[in-house]
């Protein structure tokens, strides 16, 4: 016995195989259950343009470039910037897993995201028990007020995303784009830019170095 056909729809979509906004056709696939053709929740989408497929789970419907229903599940496509060039392994690969997973499951990548400002607490000297305390350890170091703030914000959503009734998955879809941002700023400023800096330093006659320590050697930690 032939599986069923049943009527596609059509729509505007971009493909992630060929990068081509064009129209594509949505259709369910159906499982032989031994007895009768049956829907298992996944749809195909097919590109008019590559004639590729992608898989869905749940039937898949975009409007104007905006997923409404319906989620991709293969190819999987990262959504998120790619890590700071300077990002240490560790953190990289929770931001790496994070941006595999945000466009199925945007609380997880949240989750990941806060481990990944975690170790990157750790990267930067931080001691305590949990977090929070190895933030408000980067405060007694006079880290910046900006950095501080963005790391607990990361922390906050990342905790809040796997609580119950505090954060609906669309709420966090619509905040995680500028968490991943965010990371590789705080990456450019705590380590890049300290770099960057040092290294111009080091091009300098020895006696306009000694000038820098010296002023800095002065210079009072900030709280």
């Amino acid at each position: 016995m032939s599986p069923p056909t049943s009527a596609s729809r059509r729509f505007p979509f971009d493909c992630p195989i060929c990068r081509v906004l064009t129209e594509s056709r949505s259709f369910p696939l159906h499982f032989d259950n031994g007895l009768a053709w049956e829907k298992g929740g996944l749809w195909l989408l097919r590109c008019s343009h590559c004639h590729g497929f992608t898989y869905w789970q749940g039937e898949p419907s975009v409007h104007e470039g905006r997923v409404l229903s319906g989620h991709m599940i293969w190819p999987i496509v990262l959504k998120g910037p790619p890590p700071h060039q300077d990002m240490p392994e560790a953190v990289r690969l929770d931001y790496e897993e994070a941006r595999k997973i945000e466009g199925t499951s945007p609380r997880a990548a949240a989750a990941l995201l806060r481990l990944a400002i975690e170790r990157l607490c750790a990267e930067f000297g931080a001691t305590g028990r949990s977090i929070n305390d190895c933030i408000a350890d980067l405060r007694r170091r006079g880290t910046p007020d900006n950095v501080r703030k963005t790391l607990d914000l990361i922390r906050v959503v990342g905790n809040n995303a796997v609580h119950v009734g505090e954060f609906q998955s669309a709420e966090i879809a619509d905040i995680i784009p500028d968490l991943f941002a965010l990371m590789n700023w705080i990456v450019e400023e705590m380590i890049s830019m300290p770099r960057r800096v040092n290294h111009l330093i080091e091009r300098l006659p020895e006696s306009s170095r000694n000038v820098i320590r010296m002023r800095e050697e002065e210079s009072p930690v900030a709280h």
